[in-house]
């Protein structure tokens, strides 16, 4: 993820701009806050991708999304296990949630919710995210967009258990309907260094 040598207060700006308030009713709660010229779109079946519907501009956010933020990556099975929306949305989408998988999970449910913690989760500084819209987003060697968060308010007694918010800007400008990407792999650092990081700051 970038890393911004300007000194901006992320949190005053969307907080400000969107009028967001942090008390979520459970640190498990997943809500897309904005989602702005994109649509989530589906083909064969199962692959599901997101695409422009208007031109976006180098800079412009165009999903954030609150999220769950654990310091485990183990903690996460569980919140999947937990949320039917998360696990029926969530890659790769094997079985429906059944409220009986709460009471006994069988090694094939613990196994499936590994799976769609390593196919969908994002960590950042020692931290652990899951979201359902920004799972839609597909990886590429040469992505149009970026994903970053901010940490926000701890809402649970539990200083493991947080919030955050995670944002997905483009990083140049997108055609409409264009698949918009994003890199899996913090090694998209490096396309982000130098002279020319202030071209990738978001714009709100």
């Amino acid at each position: 993820m970038p890393h911004f040598d300007k000194k901006i207060d992320l949190n005053y700006i969307i907080a400000t701009t969107l009028n967001i308030n942090y008390k979520m009713t459970s640190f498990q709660t997943t809500n897309t806050i904005l989602k702005k010229n994109i649509t989530f779109e589906t083909k064969d079946d199962d692959y599901r991708f997101v695409k422009s519907t208007q031109r976006i501009k180098q800079g412009e956010v165009i999903l954030i999304e609150h999220c769950p933020s654990v310091d485990d990556l183990n903690m996460l099975p569980n919140i999947i296990l937990n949320s039917p929306e998360l696990f029926d949305n969530l890659y790769p989408r094997k079985i429906s949630w059944n409220e009986s998988f709460i009471q006994e999970a069988t090694n094939e449910i613990s196994e499936l919710c590994d799976e769609k913690v390593k196919k969908n989760s994002f960590g950042f500084d020692g931290r652990f995210y899951i979201g359902l819209d920004i799972s839609n987003f597909n990886h590429s060697n040469t992505p149009n967009a970026s994903v970053n968060f901010i940490d926000i308010t701890n809402i649970t007694e539990d200083p493991a258990m947080r919030c955050a918010l995670l944002y997905v800007y483009a990083h140049r400008d997108i055609n409409i309907g264009e698949e918009i990407t994003i890199w899996y792999s913090s090694g998209w650092n490096k396309y982000l260094t130098g002279e020319n990081i202030e071209e990738y700051i978001p714009t709100f």
